[in-house]
């Protein structure tokens, strides 16, 4: 059997084993709940990261559409300024048309009841007009 001592010395050396293994445990835990702590140190970080590079992206694009809407904005309003000019070059055409055509019978009128001779609508006041109509200045006779 065994003596007190050995009894004592087992005793001390199973609570020093279990004072031991207590501080592993609470030294490991303590390690984990730090390391766990770290871990979501750096991973609220990245987070705030991640959300600053978003809303930045975000914020660039933004000022990209913006940018192409007014350039869009600027193209559309050259557009309509080319469109508003081409209708009216279009009305004052027409309306030069319309004046050239009473001039051209007006002009054969007028050549054949002059004293030179007129070869189908090909006489001097026919050719002043053609002159005209061509954009050469108007000399009269």
């Amino acid at each position: 059997m065994l003596t007190s001592d050995w009894r004592i010395k087992i005793i001390n050396y199973c609570i020093g084993f279990a004072i031991g293994a207590a501080l592993s445990g609470g030294i490991y835990y303590l390690g984990v709940r730090h390391g766990t702590q770290a871990q979501l140190v750096k991973q609220q970080d990245l987070q705030k990261e991640w959300d600053s590079q978003i809303q930045a992206a975000q914020q660039q694009y933004i000022q990209k559409l913006q940018e192409a809407q007014a350039e869009k904005d600027k193209w559309y309003a050259f557009a309509q300024k080319q469109s508003t000019d081409l209708a009216k070059a279009n009305q004052a055409l027409d309306i030069a048309q319309g004046l050239l055509k009473k001039d051209i019978s007006n002009a054969i009128k007028n050549d054949e009841k002059s004293s030179t001779v007129c070869y189908s609508g090909i006489g001097a006041d026919s050719l002043r007009l053609y002159n005209k109509a061509f954009g050469y200045p108007d000399s009269d006779h």
